[in-house]
């Protein structure tokens, strides 16, 4: 799938500049909105605190820590849509779930009904793209800027 690239100009950033230039651009982001393309199967989230009850085991923790965070979805995502746009995934899951993914399909459930909406597709959607390997995990705002996600160390 990176032959669609065609080659075209791009450059690796770390993850604090990644952030940063994210962060800036987000906010105006213009048509066709947010896309987001997820295909790994399994992630770390140290820094979320229902990821962290997941990963200690703590299953109803986490569910009642994703529930109480109704509130923090509603908001951005209202943010969003007075920003005029929306956000757009598509979440390619494999069989068997994973347990992350298990836990993950809890909060795009959650995104979805205040607005970040999400299509979940299973990995023969994919398949005839992946040839040459997995499917990058894209990002898109507006037309202006993509980036595409690389897993390394930790976060993986």
């Amino acid at each position: 799938m990176h032959d669609l690239f065609r080659g075209d100009p791009g450059e690796r950033l770390r993850l604090e500049d990644y952030w940063a230039d994210f962060n800036d651009r987000f906010w105006q982001t213009g048509d066709p909105g947010f896309w987001k393309l997820e295909r790994q199967q399994t992630f770390k989230e140290p820094g979320d605190e229902g990821w962290q009850a997941f990963a200690d085991g703590r299953w109803e923790d986490s569910l009642r820590i994703l529930d109480a965070r109704r509130h923090e979805f509603q908001s951005y995502y209202r943010r969003i849509t007075e920003n005029g746009f929306a956000t757009r995934r598509v979440r390619v899951v494999e069989e068997p779930l994973t347990p992350y993914l298990q836990w993950e399909l809890h909060v795009l459930r959650l995104r979805h009904e205040y607005g970040g909406l999400t299509h979940v597709v299973g990995a023969d959607a994919v398949a005839a793209a992946e040839s040459g390997g997995q499917v990058p995990e894209i990002y898109t705002l507006g037309t202006e800027v993509m980036y595409e996600a690389v897993y390394y160390g930790s976060r993986h």
